[in-house]
């Protein structure tokens, strides 16, 4: 499947339908694809939201504004531009998980931490670059 998010910045988009309840101590999400294969959790807030990382790994994973892809064997970097934003660390439970298990990726994954958002506006992504070497 192509689109342009998968041509430009090699991104899996796929056609979904997305369906979240958000209140302030929970987010539920479920995503379906036109197969029937879908994903599903709950994400509960364990503190308080703030600018800041609560500790060096989630510093590292939150805070880095570049993203590096690989699609059919082109591999890219693109910038992404926002401001500080609003998270907290979360307990995740999931439901289905249909999407992801035909992933090749996914029977070695494993599950090292969550955290949530309210969001963003304004974010900005760079023209992906090629990575040689």
């Amino acid at each position: 499947e192509h689109s342009d998010g998968n041509l430009t910045y090699g991104l899996p988009y796929h056609a979904a339908r997305l369906n979240y309840d958000w209140t302030p101590d929970c987010l539920k999400a479920q995503v379906r694809d036109p197969a029937g294969d879908g994903l599903q959790m709950t994400l509960r807030p364990e503190g308080e939201t703030g600018h800041k990382a609560e500790d060096k790994f989630s510093a590292f994973v939150l805070e880095r504004y570049l993203a590096f892809t690989k699609w059919a064997g082109w591999v890219r970097r693109f910038d992404v531009d926002h401001p500080p934003w609003n998270v907290a660390a979360a307990d995740l439970s999931l439901g289905d998980q249909t999407l992801i298990e035909k992933e090749p990726w996914f029977e070695s994954a494993e599950l090292i931490g969550a955290h949530m958002s309210p969001g963003l506006e304004d974010v900005g992504m760079s023209w992906p670059a090629d990575v040689v070497g």
